[in-house]
């Protein structure tokens, strides 16, 4: 249950940031409350879907795969906005699964013990995390 709250809690951060610019915008209150739900389901389902090991890439994946009926929609309703829909979509997307994966999964191994140890290096998280094989089990230098 526990993953299940931090799913949609990371969902609902995803979706607050995707709304921003459309509130600012003054968009039709269904488009806004649509893309807030769609970022709320693809953090659940990000959660359990595994198409890919690599959480970030995964995340595109399941985000893209989601986004594919609207896509259509945008294309007929305004096609000069699909570009920036869709970056948003594969950004937000790669958000979702790097958080799902650092949370979650605990994939970076994240622990109080060594967040504060001059051995710990977060350019060693992030090189790990632009690579394509996700290594389980990071030692500390």
């Amino acid at each position: 249950m526990k993953n299940y709250l931090i799913s949609i809690a990371i969902g609902i951060v995803a979706g607050t940031l995707d709304i921003i610019p459309m509130i600012i915008k003054r968009l039709d209150m269904a488009f806004t409350l649509s893309a807030f739900s769609m970022w709320v389901v693809t953090g659940l389902f990000i959660l359990k879907a595994r198409f890919i090991p690599v959480h970030w890439l995964n995340g595109i994946v399941v985000s893209l795969l989601i986004f594919l009926p609207l896509f259509f929609m945008i294309f007929k309703m305004d096609k000069n906005a699909l570009p920036q829909v869709c970056i948003t979509t594969v950004l937000l997307g790669a958000g979702i699964g790097f958080l799902n994966g650092l949370l979650i999964h605990n994939f970076y191994r994240l622990t109080f013990d060594n967040l504060f140890t001059p051995q710990f290096l977060v350019l060693a998280q992030f090189q790990e995390f632009l690579s394509l094989k996700p290594k389980r089990n990071l030692q500390l230098l």
